[in-house]
């Protein structure tokens, strides 16, 4: 952790941190979720990390990391970074990692994450590609705090619209068509928060494991295991 931050000494500093949340968030009808950036460098950690979370009362939602093509690409959100990048030797370890992690949520594991979403995330880390529906700008909206909307992070600083005018501008045809004509160039992506909502409205299944997670958040979390997080620090 500490050579990822480029800093030095953060690692305990962010346990103590997730110790301090942890003991204080309210035991029932919280759903706190540790967001996991997946790499070569963490991938045969993923499954104490999700012991870990476990262990303080957290979901975790594991986010493929996005990357560049290349290191002298150019892109928008993110640059290319060898280190980073699943290569074919990480394939088969990624690829039995994510099936461990999918029978792990089929038992009950506090993963967030749909399976679906579980299934497509190798593809992704080692293709850069990855199939979901995506319907930015209808399903789902990027708002910027100056007051713009626009249809996903990709838009912002390029196309939005001042909040006072989207409902009226939102339901014309001409709004759909830039939407549409503007996603076509799009690099792709495939970000929990937006590619989960293309899951989660077209398949039931998805669905369904979202509302079972909701459902559990409503009962008591696990009390916090402070002996674990000791271990550790």
């Amino acid at each position: 952790q500490d050579s990822l931050d480029n800093t030095g000494k953060t690692y305990r500093t962010k346990m103590a941190n997730l110790l301090a949340l942890a003991r204080v968030l309210p035991r029932r009808g919280s759903l706190p979720v540790l967001n996991t950036v997946v790499t070569p460098r963490n991938i045969g950690e993923i499954l104490d990390i999700i012991d870990f979370a476990e262990e303080i009362g957290f979901f975790v939602s594991l986010i493929p990391i996005h990357l560049a093509a290349t290191a002298s690409d150019e892109h928008r959100f993110y640059s290319g970074d060898e280190a980073l990048r699943f290569g074919p030797r990480d394939e088969r370890r990624g690829r039995t990692v994510y099936r461990d992690i999918i029978r792990l949520k089929r038992r009950g594991a506090r993963i967030v994450n749909s399976t679906a979403f579980l299934r497509k995330s190798p593809d992704y880390l080692i293709n850069g590609s990855a199939s979901w529906p995506c319907r930015a700008g209808e399903q789902f909206l990027s708002v910027s705090p100056d007051g713009l909307i626009s249809p996903c992070h990709a838009f912002e600083g390029e196309w939005g619209i001042d909040h006072r005018e989207f409902e009226q501008r939102f339901a014309t045809a001409e709004y759909r068509t830039e939407v549409r004509q503007r996603a076509a160039g799009c690099e792709g992506c495939f970000r929990p928060c937006w590619a989960e909502i293309g899951l989660l409205m077209g398949r039931p299944d998805s669905l369904l494991e979202m509302a079972r997670s909701q459902l559990s958040a409503r009962r008591r979390r696990p009390d916090v295991n402070e002996r674990a997080i000791v271990h550790h620090l």
